[in-house]
């Protein structure tokens, strides 16, 4: 006669285990140092004064003005000064890529 609870033991080390690794992988997501405090004013000057020749990035904007959403396809879309409404509202996204110093011609 086999014993029940061996039956079990597979359903019930499973959720163990799972536990287990989401700890270990929470610990060894810490920092090994930590970083002196900084102001903004003192993370814009180092900012500029960074020498990058090449990134990439996305910024993310969301804005909820209670404005009604405007229109942004189709014959009702917005032209000329009421498209610069529409960046009062909805979500914007923007993806910046820069590969080298400026070449002569570019801007």
């Amino acid at each position: 006669m086999t014993r029940p609870w061996l039956r079990w033991l597979p359903a019930a080390l499973v959720p163990v285990a799972l536990a287990a690794a989401a700890l270990a992988g929470s610990y060894q997501a810490g920092a090994a140092t930590s970083l002196p405090p900084k102001t903004a004013e003192e993370v814009i000057a180092m900012i500029g004064r960074a020498d990058v020749h090449a990134l990439s990035g996305t910024l993310q904007q969301s804005s909820d003005l209670g404005l009604p959403q405007l229109p942004s396809v189709g014959p009702t879309a917005t032209q000329g000064p009421a498209s610069v409404m529409e960046l009062l509202s909805g979500s914007h996204t923007v993806r910046v890529y820069l590969d080298g110093p400026p070449r002569p011609g570019s801007r």
